[in-house]
């Protein structure tokens, strides 16, 4: 039970400024008309049910709402912020548009079909919460962990972490991200499969050979030091490393997102945010990698003009 004073609908319907510490617990709220920019500090509003009510424009903090129903209420503007308590609470078909929830536990909320459209939800909680056909267009720092949103919207220009991730890592960018890796690594394999047949080739040609052995014309290198540059200097040897190292790290990103995308589409769940197998850390690794490809990109222009900036040889016209 609660300690603090009891209040009830009248109470809620008459208050004015900020109204601290009162218990509404259990209290039937349905269809109420609250006056709008009332602020409600550390009240507890648990098992209140607001069905239907229009508290827009109303701000709670440090409340508790464990188990309140909002169901089709209406709650444009609210702000549940500092630490408000949402857990397990009911807003299906709720109209929370521009609502601020930062900072909220929202653990086991059901909000199937509710409307969050430019709502805030920094650092609020929202494991194994259900946002089934919601509305999260432009919502600000929508997080999911182990959170159902089958068949939400989520339209604008703010996308959330693992809706990013899922659209840069899988379907057709799946398959384009993939080519990268695969090119890089064909193209290791051409010039190892090239300096084997070239160093048989010179290798046959008996004493006409150039590199008939080594310290005349020609220094014996190891394959594998071929393909890590090391003819070349450390300059090439660093750019082959952090070619392998971002392929590889952009691969192992891709097969792990798409995992996680299809165990998804087949419970529904967005995956864990949080520890160690969580797509925070895959994130962060996504940021590494956008960035990373930029070298590439600067690598693979070096590269072009090195090739195109060579001479030949031709017969004269």
């Amino acid at each position: 039970m609660s300690d603090k004073p009891k209040a009830n609908k009248s109470s809620f319907e008459a208050a004015t400024g900020t109204v601290s510490g009162l218990s509404f617990r259990g209290e039937d709220l349905k269809e109420t008309k609250a006056p709008e920019e009332a602020t409600f500090s550390e009240c507890d509003f648990s098992s209140v049910d607001f069905t239907g009510a229009v508290i827009s424009g109303l701000t709670f903090e440090r409340c508790i709402f464990r188990q309140t129903k909002f169901i089709k209420s209406t709650l444009i503007g609210c702000s549940f912020i500092d630490s408000c308590d949402l857990f397990g609470a009911e807003l299906d078909g709720a109209d929370a548009t521009s609502a601020d929830f930062t900072g909220a536990n929202m653990e086991r909320v059901t909000a199937t079909g509710a409307k969050f459209y430019k709502s805030i939800f920094t650092n609020a909680k929202l494991s194994f919460s259900v946002f089934d056909r919601a509305d999260l267009g432009d919502a600000v720092n929508f997080t999911p962990d182990q959170t159902s949103v089958y068949g939400a919207v989520f339209s604008g220009d703010r996308i959330d972490k693992w809706t990013s991730l899922r659209f840069e890592y899988t379907g057709l960018r799946l398959l384009l991200s993939l080519f990268p890796p695969i090119i890089f690594m064909l193209s290791l394999l051409a010039e190892a499969y090239a300096s084997l047949a070239m160093n048989y080739y010179l290798a046959n040609l008996g004493n006409n050979a150039l590199c008939g052995q080594e310290g005349s014309l020609c220094t014996e290198y190891a394959v594998w030091q071929v393909l890590l540059g090391y003819r070349e200097g450390w300059i090439a040897t660093a750019f082959i490393f952090y070619s392998i190292i971002y392929n590889c790290v952009r691969f192992l990103l891709t097969m792990k997102v798409a995992s996680l995308a299809l165990s998804e589409d087949r419970s529904r769940i967005t995956p864990r945010f949080g520890g160690l197998l969580g797509y925070r850390n895959l994130h962060l690794i996504s940021i590494f990698v956008q960035i990373a490809k930029y070298g590439m990109l600067g690598l693979f222009l070096f590269n072009m003009w090195g090739l195109v900036d060579q001479t030949v040889l031709l017969p004269k016209k």
